[in-house]
Order: C-alpha cells, then sequence, then structure tokens
C-alpha cells in the first residue's frame, strides 16, 4: 500500500475505531470468566483483518501499533499496554499464517480461481454475467484507493465479495454444515466493519472523498424549486434559505387597546404607555436624522406573586415586536433552575442556549434574585455574566425583563454594577384591590358560567377574608377561589335526578358556602 494522504486518513480512522472497540470491550468483565491476566474478547481485532486483507500486513502493523499505544496512554498502565502489543501482534501472526496457508486460500483469491474455472464475465458467482462489481476499478485497484467509488460502499462490497466466494466454494445443502469457520468468522467480522463504517460515515455527512452520503434504499430528496437569482447575486453563490414565516406585527391601535381592558394595573399602564411614546418618538428622530440617545428598553418587574407579571411581559414583547424593535416578539419564561447547572462551564452552556431561543423576543427570568448565590461554589454568577454579555452584543433584538419581589429585586439589582447599568426602568406591580380582584373573578365567570345575583355577596366576602392572608397570590388567589366554587357546583350538580344547561352554568350561594366551609352536605 502506497501511504498516500488518503491511505493514512484511512489509517487514522481505522486506528480510531480499533481503540474504540478496545476501549468499548473494557466494560465486559471477561476476567471473571476466564480468570488470567489480559484477557479479552478481542474486538479490535476485527479492524487488524479488515486492514490485512484490503490494506496489508504493513498498515495492519501501523494500525495494531497505534491503537495499543494510544489505549496505554489513555490508561496510563504501562503494563496493559505491553499486554495489549504482544497480544495483537500475536493475533496478527495467526491471522497472516492462516492467511498464507495453502489450504485455506483468502476468500478473494478464491474467488478469482472459480471465475476463472466457469470462463471468467460470462459465469459469474451470482449467475448474472457481466462485469464484476469491483472489475470497474481495473486491476491491481482495490475499492478504497479508486477514487470514484465512495467508501461507505468499500465495505459492503467486500462483505458480498466474501460472501460470493463462501457460497460458491460449497453446495446449498452443504453450505451451513461443511463451511469452513474461518470463512464465517471473516463474513461476521465484515458486516460488523461494514454496519459500524455506515453509522460513522452517516455522521460525518460524506466519505473520505468529499462524497455526500446517502441512505441505501431510501429515495431520492425530490429537488428543491430554483430560487431566482437577485441583482446582487453572483454565480456560483448559494441559494439563501427559506425564512421561517412569522405572522405579520399586530398594529399599535390594537394592542394598547387591548392593555387597557387590563383590571388593575393603573401605574404599570402609565409607565407602558410612556415607553410606546418614547419608542416612537425615538424612531421619528432617527428618520429625520436627528441625534438620538441610548435608549435601554431591559425592565425589572417588582411586586408580589399573582399581580400580571408574566401576563404583561407577553404583552411588552408584542408591542416591541409591533413597534419594530424585535423581529419575532415570543416570550421565553426561565428561573434559576433553567439558567444554572451543577458544574463548572456548563451553567454558561444552559444559559446560551435559553438566550439563543428567546433572540429576537423577550428573556423573562422570575425570582431572578434567585441567581445571586451566596457561596463560592454557586454559579448563578456565570449565568449573570453571560446574560450581561447577551445583552450588550444583542441589545437590537433581544430585551430581558427580570421579575421577583420588591425588597429582593432591589437588591438583586444594585448587587452588581453591570446590572444597575442595563436596568433602568422599574415597573411596580401592586397588589390588586378586593373590588379588583372581584371583576377579576366575574371575568372568569364570562367563560361559560353565570353568578347568581344573590352570591355576589358571598364572593366578595370569600376574596375579602382569603386575602387577608399575605401568602394569598392577587389574581393567582382568586384562580384558586374559581375553582373551589366549581367543585363545589360539580358536587352538587352530580346528585340532582336531572341537569339542564341552566343548571351547568350557574354558581348558586350554595356553591359558595360549600366551598368556604359554612354549609354542610
Amino acid at each position: 500500500m502506497k501511504w498516500t494522504a488518503k491511505n493514512i486518513a484511512l489509517c487514522a480512522v481505522l486506528a480510531a475505531l480499533a481503540l474504540g472497540l478496545s476501549t468499548l470491550e473494557g466494560l465486559f468483565p471477561i476476567s471473571l470468566l476466564v480468570p488470567l491476566p489480559g484477557v479479552k474478547l478481542g474486538l479490535a481485532n476485527i479492524v487488524t483483518v479488515f486492514a490485512l486483507y484490503q490494506l496489508g500486513a504493513g498498515a495492519a502493523l501501523a494500525i495494531l501499533l497505534t491503537r495499543c499505544l494510544l489505549g496505554g496512554l489513555f490508561a496510563g498502565n504501562l503494563s496493559a499496554m505491553l499486554f495489549s502489543v504482544l497480544g495483537g501482534l500475536t493475533a496478527m501472526l495467526v491471522m497472516i499464517f492462516l492467511r498464507r496457508l495453502p489450504k485455506l486460500p483468502a476468500p478473494a483469491q478464491r474467488l478469482r480461481l472459480i471465475h476463472r474455472r466457469r470462463g471468467g464475465a460470462q459465469h459469474r458467482p451470482d449467475g448474472r454475467g457481466g462485469h464484476h462489481p469491483w472489475q470497474h476499478h481495473g486491476p491491481g485497484l482495490s475499492p478504497l484507493s479508486a477514487g470514484r467509488v465512495p467508501f461507505h460502499r468499500c465495505a459492503d462490497r467486500l462483505h458480498h465479495r466474501a460472501s460470493a466466494a463462501c457460497h460458491a466454494a460449497y453446495p446449498i445443502s452443504l453450505r451451513g454444515a461443511t463451511m469452513d469457520k474461518k470463512d464465517q468468522i471473516i463474513l461476521q467480522q465484515l458486516d460488523v466493519i461494514r454496519s459500524m463504517t455506515e453509522n460513522n460515515v452517516r455522521r460525518m455527512g460524506s466519505d473520505f472523498w468529499g462524497t455526500p452520503f446517502q441512505d441505501v434504499g431510501k429515495a431520492p430528496a425530490a429537488p428543491a424549486k430554483p430560487v431566482p437569482p437577485t441583482a446582487d447575486a453572483k454565480p456560483g453563490d448559494a441559494a439563501p434559505e427559506k425564512a421561517e414565516e412569522l405572522p405579520p406585527p399586530e398594529k399599535i391601535e390594537d394592542l394598547l387597546a387591548e392593555l387597557d381592558t387590563y383590571i388593575g394595573l393603573n401605574v404599570v399602564k402609565d409607565e407602558v404607555h410612556d415607553l410606546i411614546n418614547m419608542v416612537q418618538v425615538y424612531k421619528l428622530r432617527e428618520q429625520h436624522d436627528l441625534p438620538t440617545t441610548d435608549m435601554s428598553l431591559h425592565m425589572v418587574f417588582t411586586g408580589n406573586p399573582g399581580t400580571g407579571k408574566t401576563m404583561m411581559a407577553r404583552m411588552m414583547a408584542r408591542i416591541y415586536r409591533s413597534l419594530g424593535i424585535l423581529s419575532k416578539g415570543q416570550l421565553v419564561e426561565v428561573d434559576r433552575s433553567g439558567l444554572v447547572a451543577g458544574y463548572v462551564g456548563q451553567t454558561a452552556l444552559k444559559t446560551q442556549k435559553v438566550i439563543e431561543k428567546a433572540m429576537g423576543g423577550v428573556l423573562f427570568i422570575d425570582e431572578a434574585y434567585a441567581l445571586n448565590g451566596k457561596s463560592e461554589n454557586d454559579f448563578g454568577q456565570e449565568a449573570i455574566d453571560t446574560i450581561l454579555k447577551a445583552m450588550e452584543d444583542h441589545r437590537d433584538d433581544l430585551v430581558v425583563i427580570v421579575a421577583g419581589y420588591t425588597e429582593l429585586m432591589d437588591k438583586f439589582i444594585h448587587s452588581n454594577p453591570g446590572l444597575e447599568s442595563r436596568f433602568n426602568r422599574f415597573l411596580l406591580f401592586e397588589d390588586y384591590t378586593p373590588e379588583e380582584m372581584f371583576e377579576i373573578f366575574k371575568m372568569r365567570c364570562g367563560k361559560g358560567y353565570v353568578l347568581a345575583p344573590e352570591a355576589e355577596p358571598l364572593v366578595r366576602d370569600y376574596i375579602a377574608e382569603e386575602s387577608a392572608d399575605p401568602s394569598f397570590g392577587n389574581a393567582r388567589g382568586v384562580r384558586n377561589l374559581f375553582e373551589h366554587i366549581l367543585v363545589a357546583q360539580n358536587n352538587r350538580l352530580a346528585k340532582l335526578p336531572t341537569v339542564t344547561r341552566e343548571d351547568l352554568m350557574t354558581i348558586t350561594p350554595d356553591d359558595v358556602l360549600h366551598a368556604r366551609g359554612k354549609l354542610d352536605d
């Protein structure tokens, strides 16, 4: 074998494959069955057999020594490396000896003899006549050295060639009983090599000569429709990829009308209106070539749970897209668990994936103060640094909104100069009043339910009683009360002999009293 660049690359891949098989066989406790030092399954010898028959003894020896030396270096055990080298050399010498035995010719030699005895190309072993599958390579050329044949086909053709030789050498009725053990082993090993080679080439996407890999048996992909060239296109330029189709941006007037329908949040609504006006004027100044100042769109939402922070973050994403600030307008919501990993170096990668998902939209970090680690081994600071870098690098197409309790968020923002400089817009979400929470309850009833007039004061009392607890949860608490009342209604309706449409829709005073625990069954 000539030591060309292609053959050297092939030997390197085979050495890596042999090293992988050698590492794999270490997972099998064969020493428990055969208590001898250095005993292995010998999976790496599969590669040696392939190299010996296709590349020659020199290449097989080089692959063997490379595999043994690298395996010893990785394992850090000199004795294991010596055992591996001696065992591999012994196995290879046995292979060479068996190959040269006159009574056991190689499958390729046996195929040529049978081919000559039967009259050449007219009597192929498969009975179809014509040229041999490898005959177009020319005399003395192996499929590995022929540049026209993709590499992933070689193992398959080698397996076919050996199979044809063994099938031709033995009658059909005697193949299973009289076929030499060596031929059976060779066929099995070649089958393993073929499957492993196809898997490796499939992962690479092409063979060693740059030929794209195509799965056997699959229909070729339909040709893509030609894209008309643009005026700036040059010959040889690749066709542009089809951009992801997004729905058209919403009208800012419609979004403002929807914002005004939200219950409560008067201070937040005013801040949002001011922000929209600022952005619109900023764009007008750009259109008239007037100087503009840096505009920070990153925000801090502070307030208790259930005050509408997530809902407003979604609205801000839609507003920013309508104003042309964001390209997509999606909301990606995460907390500490979605950003911080448990090992060094993994937090930055995990956070970067979240940022990539949020590009073109809003990254909403709930309870962001939890990123401030209290120990040196905490990786929250790594997530903060990654987010700050993304806010600087992608400030034109990424908005970050952090949210949490007021006091904790204030400490969080002022604990890091980078956070303090990038977040200068604070929106305080105040708790809902009892009247506002009652309006939220009625809004939920509007989705297929009717609150009986005599039940309204009972619901008001229920909300006032429960909201006195600091952990009530505002709108979330109202949702929980509504669900408790529905459970009481369902239990009442289940006892009725007949249920009408009106019964299914009406929430009665008894339902409210049952939910409060003030009425027995």
